[in-house]
C-alpha cells in the first residue's frame, strides 16, 4: 500500500497542477481614455484617429446620453462631461453626425445639475462646467443658469486633493 501511494505522489509531482486559466491581457479602453485621445489627436491634427476615438465612445454611451467609466458603469457627470468635450471637436469635422449625442449628454448634465449647483464632487462639476462652457459656445440649449450655479457652488468649495482643486481652479480661473 505504501507503495502504491509513493508511485502516486511520485507521478503526480512530474504534472503541474492547473489551478486557473491563463488568459490574454486585453486592453479594454474606458471612457476617460478614449476621450481624452480623441480630444489630443484632434487637437494635434490626427482626424481619421479622432473620429476613431469618437465612434468608440458613441458606442458606450448610455441611451439617456450619458456615459460611465465603462458600458457597463453607472452614468457620471464628469465621464459624460469628458465624451461631451471630445465629441464637440469631432462634430467640427464629421458635420452632424454627433449633434443628437451632444446634445443629449448637455441635456443629461442639466439634468443632473443638483440644487445646489453642483454635478457631484468638485471634479465632476468643474468637468461639467467646463464642457457645457464649450457647449455654450454653439448649442442648441441655453446653459448659462447652470454654469452661473456651478460656478457659484464651485466657489465656496476646496478640492479634497491636488487635482480636483486643479480642475476647480482651471474653472474659476484662479
Amino acid at each position: 500500500m505504501k507503495r502504491i501511494v509513493i508511485i502516486i505522489l511520485l507521478i503526480s509531482s512530474l504534472f503541474t497542477p492547473v489551478l486557473s486559466e491563463e488568459v490574454p491581457y486585453v486592453f479594454t479602453p474606458s471612457v476617460p481614455y478614449t476621450a481624452f485621445s480623441a480630444i489630443s489627436l484632434y487637437e494635434s491634427g490626427h482626424y481619421a484617429d479622432a473620429l476613431g476615438a469618437c465612434e468608440w465612445l458613441d458606442l458606450l454611451r448610455k441611451d439617456d446620453g450619458s456615459w460611465g467609466e465603462t458600458a457597463f458603469s453607472a452614468p457620471s457627470a464628469k465621464f459624460t462631461a469628458l465624451s461631451l468635450m471630445a465629441l464637440m471637436r469631432c462634430e467640427n469635422l464629421a458635420r452632424g453626425l454627433y449633434e443628437g449625442d451632444i446634445n443629449a449628454a448637455a441635456y443629461w448634465l442639466l439634468y443632473t445639475q443638483g440644487d445646489d449647483g453642483s454635478f457631484g464632487d468638485v471634479t465632476d462639476t468643474a468637468l461639467s462646467l467646463l464642457a457645457l462652457r464649450e457647449y455654450a459656445e454653439s448649442g442648441e440649449i441655453n446653459v448659462e443658469p447652470a454654469l452661473e450655479r456651478g460656478e457659484k457652488w464651485l466657489r465656496g468649495k476646496r478640492g479634497e486633493n491636488d487635482v480636483e482643486e486643479l480642475f476647480r481652479l482651471l474653472v474659476l480661473g484662479g
